[in-house]
């Protein structure tokens, strides 16, 4: 993002940052959910004894999402692209999106066979460490100083990352398998389906202030914004990687019923999570005004205003901890779905509003407040109906069993 910022004008950064906002808020969409229905019950059925079973539904679910991923590819980009974009741009965007559902399926399969560590890994790291290898080299070297070249670039480091990622979930899918009670895989797909909706929902909130500066206030307000919300990102991925990797723990704990156990773990998550948020704050307000400049260039001084307002967002999403798989794990996965619909839509409308009476401010504040909103909502509700406090605090240590 560093260099891509740097090298590339700002209409087309600008750009870039659209194409990603679409990619990276709706690969979650492959497998049509059955890819979370796993981490749910392949965990699940492991903690009845049922190994066989587990295998069998991650072996359904892996294959159906690499065989459905392209269909969704397609129908997703030209959907949101097609009049706006040149066809060779759209088929670029599709191969994208394509390489990061074959690793987001293939991340899903080695978690829900238990391997949390590996499956998180891969889901955030590899097409990153692919970008280091290919991308950043070629723009560093001055070889790729505009959209036409940065893109097909990327889609060749995020298919290479997806291939190595497809070999190490097929190898993780050996073993004896056969099938569990056959209503398994229609339950996974229907659960799993809400959890799906929601992740696109919530990575489309992630996302607007990118779309609805580009809509209300202009192509370089996009880009500003597009830089920003990566740079919140870089703190929001530590959240998103607890939360990714303890999902199959907090599913068997749910089964057991072990609730004041999870009470312990999600409020110690909650604590060093806002903890990070908080001093991140600090530090883009102490440090940005020198090192944003330098890093990504003088046309982007000023943007750590907008980080920090960002940031309060994040901090709102990390009272709770994983506050949302808490509540998806323990069957509760409906109402995080309206709960993200609804808030997304208010926080949509809070933007825009925010934006046309107060520019770049205006916008920042009201994502914030969305997602304070939103994470309000949720920890009221495991309150209700579990009795279960998820903030931040140092419980006593629960034992097990």
């Amino acid at each position: 993002m560093t260099l891509i910022a740097r090298v590339l004008p700002l209409d087309e950064a600008g750009r870039y940052f659209t194409f990603s906002g679409v990619v990276l808020s709706t690969y979650f969409a492959v497998g049509a959910g059955l890819p979370d229905g796993a981490i749910r019950f392949a965990p699940a059925l492991r903690a009845k004894g049922d190994q066989a079973g587990a295998n069998w539904l991650r072996r359904r679910t892996f294959s159906f999402s690499i065989a459905s991923a392209p269909i969704l590819a397609i129908v997703i980009v030209w959907t949101v692209f097609g009049r706006t974009e040149s066809p060779t741009t759209c088929l670029w965007i599709s191969a994208w999106w394509l390489g990061y559902a074959a690793i987001f399926a293939s991340a899903q399969s080695v978690v829900a066979s238990g391997r949390g560590a590996l499956g998180t890994s891969m889901f955030y790291s590899a097409a990153n460490i692919a970008s280091l290898l290919i991308v950043i080299p070629m723009i560093a070297l001055g070889l790729a100083n505009s959209l036409a070249v940065v893109l097909p670039l990327t889609v060749l480091s995020t298919g290479l990352a997806a291939l190595t990622c497809s070999a190490i979930a097929i190898r993780h899918l050996r073993g004896q398998s056969a099938r569990p009670d056959q209503s398994v895989l229609g339950v996974a797909w229907r659960q799993g389906g809400s959890v799906a909706v929601g992740r696109v929902v919530q990575s489309g909130l992630l996302w607007s202030p990118v779309w609805v500066a580009s809509i209300f206030l202009g192509p370089e307000s996009a880009a500003l914004f597009g830089l920003a919300t990566r740079l919140v990102s870089a703190v929001a991925a530590v959240i998103a990687t607890v939360r990714f990797s303890i999902r199959p723990e907090l599913a068997e704990l749910a089964v057991a019923g072990e609730w004041r156990l999870i009470e312990s773990r999600v409020a110690r998550i909650a604590t060093y999570t806002t903890g990070l948020a908080v001093v991140s704050i600090i530090g883009i307000l102490a440090l940005g005004p020198v090192l944003i400049p330098i890093l990504f260039g003088e046309r982007y001084a000023g943007i750590e205003s907008l980080v920090a307002m960002l940031l309060l967002g994040t901090v709102g999403e990390s009272l709770g901890g994983p506050i949302d798989e808490v509540l998806k794990m323990s069957g509760d996965a409906y109402f995080v779905l309206l709960v993200q619909i609804g808030g997304t839509a208010v926080a949509f409308a809070f933007e825009a509003l925010g934006a046309l009476l107060y520019s770049n401010i205006g916008l920042a504040v009201a994502y914030a407040l969305g997602f304070i909103l939103i994470y309000a909502v949720m920890i009221a509700r495991l309150w209700v109906t579990r009795h279960v406090l998820a903030l931040p605090r140092f419980p006593r240590r629960t034992v097990e069993g």
